[in-house]
């Protein structure tokens, strides 16, 4: 982010660069600034946003691209549980028209019912993957709560 640029400066930035519509890119961003609590912050500098808002800022300029396939790095920190499950369910739906995702993160329990493959990483090799829901039997050394 810059930080001589406003959030309502940010996104047009976003909008110019991606060559969206405009129209339909500000009612997405209208959308996306409402659920993550962000509206009546767009004349606010980035200065003045704490880390979970820097993080939803970064959320709302890349959801109001088309894009076919997210690449996003540990999307989860810094936000607050309801930000965290507003991201969730802006996912599972991006998913159901079907947006692809690949997410790094540390807080596996966050994701697990979202994911639908993963591959899991120890001391930077490739220890397993596979389907979601078989994630508990290819890694059976890891604790519920293990971050690595």
């Amino acid at each position: 982010m810059y930080d001589e640029l406003t959030l309502r400066e940010h996104l047009a930035l976003t909008i110019d660069v991606y060559g969206l519509n405009e129209e339909t890119a500000w009612q997405r961003a209208t959308s996306l600034l409402h659920t993550f609590r962000l509206d009546n912050k767009l004349d606010w500098f980035p200065t003045h946003f704490s880390k979970g808002m820097r993080q939803k800022v970064m959320i709302v300029m890349a959801f109001i691209t088309d894009a076919p396939f997210f690449i996003i790095d540990e999307p989860f920190l810094g936000l607050d549980v309801i930000a965290v499950n507003d991201l969730l369910t802006l996912i599972d739906a991006r998913k159901a028209t079907g947006t692809s995702f690949l997410l790094t993160t540390h807080v596996l329990t966050t994701i697990e019912n979202h994911a639908d493959q993963f591959i899991y990483l120890r001391d930077g090799q490739v220890a397993a993957q596979g389907a979601a829901q078989d994630f508990a039997t290819l890694v059976p050394d890891m604790q519920p709560n293990e971050v690595n």
